[in-house]
């Protein structure tokens, strides 16, 4: 009797399991970079008349549900834990709901906006690092 793929898909030995699972594992897996999108994309195994394909589960840049306001509310909060000390985009990043993305494009406009200040020349070597302003 012939498996139906959903029971290979459940069925640890099978060699189809194995491809899924490194395939998963793989979506899954720790960036070493920090200029990348997302640390983590999350998927869904979906057949189709056409076969089997991954459907994202993540919801544009926020991700699980979170909504853009409390994107801010959660950048302005991390950037005054650290005080003058400052924080990088890379320090950003692997804060739970917040992405390079989101930083990169709030932070400059923040600063114009003198909400912020940053030290450093923005370079691999010395990466800025926000603070808050002393006038907020």
């Amino acid at each position: 009797m012939a498996r139906r793929p959903s029971e290979e898909w459940s069925t640890p030995r099978s060699a189809s399991y194995a491809s899924r699972r490194a395939i998963v594992s793989g979506l899954e897996s720790e960036t070493r970079s920090t200029t990348s999108v997302s640390r983590s994309l999350r998927a869904e195994l979906v057949q189709s008349p056409d076969g089997w394909f991954y459907r994202s589960l993540d919801r544009g840049s926020h991700g699980n549900g979170v909504s853009a306001r409390s994107v801010d509310d959660l950048l302005w909060q991390a950037i005054l834990e650290v005080g003058e000390q400052g924080i990088t985009y890379a320090q950003l990043d692997r804060r739970e709901g917040l992405t390079l993305d989101v930083a990169k494009k709030r932070l400059p406009d923040w600063w114009i906006e003198k909400r912020v200040a940053r030290h450093g020349a923005g370079t691999k070597s010395d990466p800025y690092r926000w603070y808050p302003c002393d006038s907020t």
